[in-house]
């Protein structure tokens, strides 16, 4: 080979050689770019790693991936940090790791396992707790399995906490199951109105109050109007549109009828709990109740009240009548020996008469306690308050009861706080009642020694007084088990035939509810043997100026009775009687057996009194009263006063007389005395 041949060849391995290494540099700089890329894909990757990370650990869900052993691939942090660990830490391990029990890591276990198995997407709710604190979560979960590059099944787990949703439930849940036992308690029925569809709904207690099965209602509102009376229906259907506007809740007690055809009485109420934004009613609910029995009862007490105001009339007017048909003759009696006891008597006659008045007043004393009882049992008897001076009551008291002491040959001695005011304000009839009665019962029960009233201050203000009234005696004393009867009405300490003293049994009981009426106590301190103390405490006002009685005596006049008076009274006995007294007064008496006769005597003259009984025949006192206020007697009669005289002494009897025109009421029996400050009242003339 020549030279050039060599140089040739040379040049062309050269070229050759240049040709490789370009292609070897090209090489090169491909695998160069390659392994750039490589890098910026695994850069690219680590990003998108922790970007994942970054999703999966900020996820409020719980994230997990298990093989088909039930391990965990993968999880989140909240995973993580539920079970008290790290993501990385929870790989390779199963539920067994972390689960508060056995019981329950072999459910999750077993849970997964088979949702493997059957390759299908479920959603399941699952509960799970706390190993430590023992706290309940509840979770909604995911589970999607599938197979991995080797074809081996794997699950992704996503598991949202539904605790907040599940706690809430649980107490709606219960809410609803305490309200249910509430109702199932009650007895109540519930509805529940759909007003759009006008479908009714009730809970069993409703059917079983009416007595029908649900299968054989329709399930709409004619099943409750389909059960109401006829007579009733619009009432209620009108209480329900009220609710229904927005009135008010519906509240109405009404009948209904039963399958069985008895018809019973419910209370049935409810309310609108649903409106559209139109103000609309969409839905009401309420529920009823079965109320016969009580409706029952409620008739039965109002048969009973009547019955009870039935009796109560007929015992008011037997009182009213006994009342009169005695107090008519007693008037005789008592005024009768009142104006004979004002005429000259021997020694022997005047005892005699004194017996007689006696006697009388005693009758007279047990008719006034059964009165007085009768009012305060029916809630009728008043107290009239009035400023009174308190020593001459006591005084008063002391002196009428004298006379009964010394009979027996007993010292009746009355001891005074010297503070006690002059004047005090109260009923002065019904505390000389009490003291009287008090004071009756110490000297009938007291044979040897004294009977002592005492008056004592508890407490004195400008404006009241508050004293205690005892009244101590040295008689025989009440045992242990009769002060145990003592202030009952128609009780007596001895109750035996052979018994000494006698009585009603009522003083004492009137007492006791008179001074309770007054805001006070009563009592008794006795040892059976040596003796008793009676006492009652009272507070009695102090009236805002004392009357003196200086300026009392200085005003003091003589009165005389001016005038002509017409006597209406048809009893003979009472004619007789009233027609003496009045004469005793110096005064004209005119008389008219009734109501018609007194009407013919007022229109021929003119009288300055007229004296009315109320029950006469003919014409009664009380037509007589409204037609000489009517007219029918002339002008100058009708403007006469009338004053009543009856024998009828209950409140309801003096109303009566008032309403219908007289201008005051004296009741029989009465006395010269108490006439005569009647007659002072009208006829008085100052001279």
């Amino acid at each position: 080979m020549t030279s050039v041949e060599q140089y040739q060849a040379a040049l062309a391995k050269i070229a050759e050689l240049e040709k490789t290494i370009a292609e070897q540099q090209a090489r090169l700089l491909a695998v160069e770019a390659l392994a750039e890329k490589l890098r910026q894909t695994e850069s690219d990757l680590r990003v998108q790693r922790r970007l994942l990370r970054t999703v999966l650990d900020e996820s409020p869900d719980f994230i997990i991936l298990k093989d088909h052993h039930a391990k965990f691939l993968l999880c989140n942090r909240p995973v993580a940090d539920f079970y008290g660990t790290t993501p990385d830490d929870m790989v390779g391990k199963d539920d067994g790791d972390f689960s508060a029990t056995p019981e329950q890591a072999e459910f999750f276990r077993q849970n997964v396992l088979n949702i493997m198995a059957r390759g299908e997407t479920e959603v399941v709710f699952e509960e799970s707790t706390d190993d430590e604190t023992g706290d309940r979560r509840f979770f909604r979960s995911i589970k999607k399995p599938f197979l991995d590059e080797e074809g081996r099944p794997q699950i992704l787990v996503i598991a949202h906490d539904i605790t907040d949703i599940r706690m809430a439930q649980i107490k709606i849940e219960e809410s609803e199951r305490r309200l249910r036992y509430a109702l199932e308690a009650t007895g109540e029925g519930v509805w529940d109105w759909d007003i759009t569809t006008n479908a009714l709904k009730h809970n069993p207690r409703w059917f079983d109050i009416l007595g029908y099965s649900r299968e054989e209602l329709s399930g709409t509102v004619e099943d409750f109007t389909r059960c109401l009376l006829p007579e009733e229906q619009p009432d209620i259907m009108q209480a329900i549109e009220f609710c229904l506007k927005g009135g008010g809740s519906y509240h109405h007690e009404h009948r209904m009828r039963r399958k069985d055809g008895r018809v019973i009485w419910v209370l049935d109420r409810g309310d609108v709990v649903e409106r559209g934004a139109d103000g609309v009613p969409l839905r009401m609910v309420g529920s009823f109740a079965d109320i016969t029995a009580r409706k029952e009862a409620e008739q039965a007490l109002l048969n009973a009240k009547l019955h009870a105001e039935r009796a109560s009339r007929a015992k008011s007017e037997f009182l009213a009548n006994m009342s009169h048909e005695i107090r008519t003759p007693m008037n005789g009696v008592i005024g009768m020996t009142s104006l004979l006891l004002d005429s000259e008597l021997n020694e022997e006659q005047r005892d005699f008469a004194e017996t007689i008045r006696s006697s009388a007043e005693s009758l007279l004393t047990i008719i006034n306690d059964i009165l007085d009882f009768s009012k305060i049992e029916a809630g009728k008897l008043e107290l009239d308050t009035q400023p009174f001076k308190l020593h001459e009551l006591l005084n008063g008291c002391v002196g009428l009861m004298n006379v009964s002491a010394r009979a027996k040959g007993i010292q009746l001695a009355l001891q005074l706080d010297l503070a006690l005011p002059r004047v005090v304000c109260g009923d002065a009839g019904r505390i000389k009642q009490v003291l009287i009665n008090l004071l009756g019962n110490a000297i009938k029960f007291t044979e040897v020694g004294e009977v002592t009233l005492q008056v004592s201050i508890l407490t004195l203000t400008s404006s009241a007084c508050q004293m205690r009234f005892a009244i101590r005696d040295t008689g025989i004393g009440i045992s242990p088990e009769g002060v145990a009867r003592l202030f009952q009405p128609f009780s007596q300490v001895d109750t035996s035939p052979s018994r000494k003293f006698g009585g009603t049994g009522l003083g004492l009981s009137i007492s006791k509810r008179l001074i309770a009426m007054m805001g006070g106590t009563i009592g008794v301190n006795s040892v059976q043997g040596e003796g008793s103390e009676f006492w009652f405490e009272i507070s009695l006002p102090l009236p805002v100026e004392e009357t003196h009685p200086e300026a009392g005596r200085a005003a003091k006049q003589k009165t005389e009775l001016v005038g002509r008076v017409l006597l209406v009274e048809d009893n003979l006995i009472n004619q007789k009687l009233a027609v003496a007294m009045l004469k005793k007064q110096d005064l004209h008496v005119d008389l008219a057996n009734n109501g018609k006769e007194a009407l013919e005597a007022l229109s021929q003259h003119d009288y300055q009194l007229i004296l009315m009984d109320c029950q006469m025949p003919v014409m009664d006192g009380f037509e007589a009263t409204e037609r000489i206020r009517a007219g029918d007697a002339g002008s100058v009669a009708a403007q006469t006063p009338i004053l009543a005289l009856t024998a009828n002494a209950m409140p309801e009897d003096i109303q009566r007389c008032l309403d219908v025109g007289m201008d005051d009421h004296l009741a029989k029996p009465f006395t010269l005395a108490t006439l005569q400050a009647t007659l002072v009242r009208w006829l008085g003339r100052q001279s």
